[in-house]
């Protein structure tokens, strides 16, 4: 066996190893922080502190004492200059100066030139701010700081008594050696309390009441472990419930928690209070008297003509375009003498953005007359919206220029549907099926016509669809042609389906497909390439059917 006796190469390796830790950049007295360490009684629980550390060490390779970060660090701060950054915002500010100095400068050139002045600055500011590309991907190293490490041992009790533990003790130890310094936290958990019991204090019954029905809902268990992040949940839960039940003014500061754990058997009693408004002894709840919806601006013009009527107890305003009520009064969850609700609001708001037809939805309450009125404005995007795409296409073969062409059109029959209309086409080179190395043209076309209604066909209630979460419903009917030219065969294709899409929850969407179908049809098809299909079919290769009729 050969003997690892090289000195020179010894001490090399010795060097990297004590560059690549980065000692050699630590000041007189300073130590790098090399290690921290974990001695729990309950190992789940280390995870979770180990979030609560304000100073982390420098990462390293595997368990070997190098920090390639940090060597990357330390090799852009070689080429680092501040004042050369400095200048050079100088030089670019000058620059654009002179430019935007000239009296005859188009509005738009001047807009351009005001860019890119902005976007030069900010990329000498990032210098200045981060340094060099290196100095952005690695790491400064890390220096034991006392301050950080108490803090850091103060959030791990922080976060054990908010977890129940309530008696927990967690303490430090720091090793010096070589500029390097290991931290040990040794933490001595205890018993972890639970509750034991919960109580109302609400004065207001009407609340109390609320509160009482959707107790089964309730983040706060009898017999589970108490949690600080159980009682901010459940804060957050007694907002929501009272704000979809008519208490429009109603804060979260209003509600507080105490809880006693005095009691035996390591168990917490936790109290509910709900205080009332000042100088008032009851919350109001609020119900709403009418709802409006105007499509338009907001600042009616006396001149503009207006339509006004009502359906359904809300009042629609047409400044300038008419929107089918019967199909709105739908995606209105705001009903006239109903008690306010947020998530009403935030349903009507998500489903009449998400029918594709008005720039914004606006939502406000005004209760100023002695009435409750909920007033939706929406802005109307243009009916027509059409796009172009023409580009190449690269394959394996020779590449070919394609196009496309989609028209779209909002409110179709005014009934708030979306009529599209689309046709692409595009010649691309393809090697013939009898003589790979001849390349010849290939020819592919189609077109589409589809209509998306914001209702579904079906014979339920309104109030059965929303029973069963049909939130957003839209029903697409889609019809299209499609047509490929080879040198060896024609080809065309009809398709159509039928298919009803649906939002139980917004990041959620529902699709049912209730009939596809589609016609392929083999207009003509060479004879020296049939031959080859029926050749490759009697040795067991079925390709010659997809030529035939199918539906």
């Amino acid at each position: 066996m050969r003997k690892f006796n090289n000195p020179i190469l010894i001490i090399t390796l010795a060097f990297v190893v004590i560059g690549c830790v980065g000692t050699k950049h630590l000041k007189e007295g300073e130590y790098l922080l090399y290690n921290q360490k974990f001695d729990f009684s309950k190992e789940h629980l280390k995870p979770h502190l180990k979030n609560q550390l304000v100073q982390r060490h420098n990462s390293r390779l595997w368990f070997l004492p190098i920090s390639f970060n940090t060597y990357i660090y330390y090799q852009g701060l070689k080429n680092y200059d501040s004042l050369k950054y400095e200048m050079k915002k100088t030089n670019i500010n000058e620059v654009y100066k002179l430019k935007l100095a000239n009296d005859q400068l188009k509005e738009k050139k001047k807009a351009r030139y005001l860019r890119r002045n902005r976007k030069k600055i900010s990329k000498q500011n990032k210098k200045l701010d981060e340094g060099t590309l290196f100095m952005q991907w690695g790491e400064q190293i890390v220096v034991l700081d006392s301050i950080k490490i108490e803090k850091s041992r103060q959030n791990m009790e922080v976060y054990l008594v908010s977890n129940g533990w309530f008696h927990s003790t967690t303490k430090y130890s720091v090793a010096l050696k070589r500029r390097l310094a290991r931290v040990t936290y040794l933490s001595d958990q205890g018993q972890r309390y639970s509750i034991d019991s919960l109580f109302y204090n609400i004065p207001d019954t009407a609340v109390l009441n609320i509160v009482r029905d959707h107790s089964l809902d309730s983040h706060i268990k009898v017999g589970q472990p108490y949690s600080q992040d159980k009682i901010k949940s459940e804060r957050a839960r007694i907002d929501a419930l009272l704000k979809n039940n008519g208490y429009f003014d109603f804060s979260r500061q209003y509600i507080n928690f105490k809880v006693d754990s005095t009691g035996e058997n390591y168990s917490v009693k936790v109290q509910l209070g709900i205080l009332p408004p000042e100088n008032l002894r009851n919350h109001k709840s609020f119900t709403v008297d009418d709802v409006s919806f105007t499509v338009g601006s907001t600042k009616i013009n006396p001149l503009t003509e207006k339509r006004t009527l009502k359906y359904k107890g809300v009042t629609y305003n047409y400044l300038d375009k008419y929107y089918s009520e019967k199909v709105l009064s739908n995606r209105i969850h705001i009903k006239p003498g109903a008690p306010y609700s947020k998530l009403n609001a935030l349903n009507t708001q998500r489903e009449i953005a998400g029918m594709d037809m008005f720039k914004f939805v606006n939502i406000n309450y005004d209760s100023t007359n002695g009435q409750f009125l909920a007033n939706i404005f929406v802005s109307p995007l243009h009916r027509y919206q059409w796009s172009i795409e023409a580009g190449l296409s690269v394959t394996q073969s020779l590449p070919g220029p394609f196009a496309s062409l989609s028209l779209k059109q909002r409110n179709a029959f005014k009934t708030l549907g979306i009529l599209e209309l689309s046709g692409n086409i595009g010649v691309e080179g393809v090697a013939a099926a009898s003589n790979p190395n001849n390349v010849l043209a290939s020819l592919e076309a189609g077109a589409n016509i589809s209509i998306t209604f914001p209702r579904f066909f079906l014979p339920f209630s309104d109030e059965r669809k929303l029973k069963f979460g049909f939130f957003n419903p839209k029903s697409k009917i889609t019809a299209g042609i499609g047509f490929t030219d080879r040198p060896e065969y024609t080809r065309s294709k009809l398709s159509a389906f039928h298919s009803y899409t649906w939002q139980p929850k917004q990041n959620i969407l529902n699709e049912f497909m209730l009939l596809e179908v589609a016609l392929t049809k083999t207009n003509r098809l060479d004879s020296a390439y049939l031959e080859r299909l029926k050749d490759l079919e009697s040795n067991g290769n079925n390709l010659i059917n997809s030529f035939r009729p199918s539906l």
